[in-house]
């Protein structure tokens, strides 16, 4: 247990609050894209917010899993895997040939 006010509070406190920004920045880092979605894979702009929408039900879900197993497996490892795995997934997002594939890696994502 790390003692509040110590330097290692602080230091896990600065990198929580990074991880979780970039969390959240991932999540609706799509959001002023729609429109562009919308025009480029010919939608309708409800189906193209399912790349938004299904990301944070995707998360929703997975926190069902995740909390239990990183009582078992320890925080710190879900962490760093879970997020070593968003980034693969956000750069192969930009080469997706197309929605469907998109909407796949954002579940993934989530």
């Amino acid at each position: 247990m790390i003692e509040a006010g110590t330097k290692s509070f602080w230091r896990a406190s600065l990198a929580l609050s990074i991880a979780s920004f970039l969390v959240f920045a991932n999540i609706y880092f799509p959001q002023p894209l729609l429109p562009l979605f919308t025009e480029e894979f010919n939608l309708s702009p409800a189906v193209s917010s399912l790349s938004v929408s299904l990301t944070i039900f995707a998360l929703a879900i997975s926190l069902l899993f995740y909390g239990p197993l990183s009582d078992a497996v320890g925080r710190k490892n879900i962490m760093l895997i879970t997020m070593l795995g968003v980034t693969v997934l956000t750069i192969l997002v930009a080469f997706v040939p197309g929605f469907k594939t998109l909407l796949a890696f954002r579940i993934l994502q989530g």
